[in-house]
């Protein structure tokens, strides 16, 4: 964390083969981190966990339980206008349908789940999600499937 002057190193997120994809800071003391947990071995091609953790300006808590889904990953978060938390890219494990969003819902404190467009003959998995400036739409990217090599291919939304 950089505090104006000099960088301090935080407590790491904590998890068994975990990454962390994209942070929000809103605040100094409110942080969130997105990302995947892989966990200890399995079989081939075993879903990763989601990761959700907030900072509190002393831990990390996580709130993994507290979302719609917890298997497959969270890619990115993006702040509304006022730099407070607003959506978040996801790919649901069991429903690879559609592109799944977590929306935050600042009065019940939670997140929600946001879908996006039915794609049958894809499986989208989402990378990032920005904020249109001036508005309260989105951009999102990402791709066709969870593999890089093809027939995988970009895949962009508008969330509006």
């Amino acid at each position: 964390r950089w505090d104006g002057r000099d960088w301090t190193v935080l407590p790491p997120v904590q998890g068994i083969r975990l990454t962390v994809t994209d942070l929000l800071p809103s605040a100094p003391d409110d942080v969130w981190a997105t990302g995947a947990a892989f966990g200890v071995g399995g079989p081939p091609d075993k879903p990763p966990g989601i990761v959700l953790r907030r900072w509190n300006g002393t831990e990390w808590t996580s709130w993994t339980d507290r979302t719609p889904f917890t298997v497959g990953a969270l890619t990115s978060i993006c702040a509304d206008a006022r730099g407070r938390p607003a959506l978040i890219s996801g790919w649901d494990f069991w429903d690879q349908s559609r592109s799944h969003y977590l929306r935050w819902d600042a009065a019940a404190e939670a997140w929600t789940s946001q879908r996006g467009p039915a794609t049958p003959e894809i499986k989208p998995l989402m990378n990032n999600v920005t904020a249109i400036p001036g508005t309260d739409g989105f951009w999102s990217v990402g791709t066709t499937s969870r593999y890089a090599y093809p027939p995988a291919q970009l895949h962009i939304e508008r969330y509006a």
